[in-house]
């Protein structure tokens, strides 16, 4: 069965995170789509660039968080963050708790 859009757009966004390449005209290179067109499909199914891109950071953030010893200034840039600030700040408000705390309830 062919894979969703919204399902290729997520693998590119896994793909392109730790590159610090992941933007909207890299991701719709990637699946072979120009971004307006890319946007207007994700937009069809009730979805997003920047609602994938939010769900794919916050799923690695909880995974690493919860099975490795990753530092967190390291997790943050591999997740496209400018810095530690940003990714604290953008977990908090996806889950309501830091990742330092997400990462002691996991243990």
């Amino acid at each position: 069965a062919p894979i969703s859009l919204a399902r290729q757009v997520e693998r590119a966004v896994d793909a392109l995170l730790p590159t610090g390449e992941c933007n909207l005209a890299m991701v719709a290179k990637l699946v072979e789509i120009h971004p307006r067109v890319l946007q207007k499909h994700l937009k069809a199914q009730g979805s997003s660039f920047a609602t994938i891109l939010q769900s794919t950071r916050l799923r690695l953030a909880q995974y690493h968080l919860s099975n490795s010893t990753i530092d967190l200034t390291t997790l943050a840039m591999s997740l496209g963050f400018a810095d530690l600030t940003a990714f604290s700040r953008a977990f908090k408000q996806w889950t309501a708790v830091s990742p330092s705390r997400w990462r002691q309830q996991a243990d």
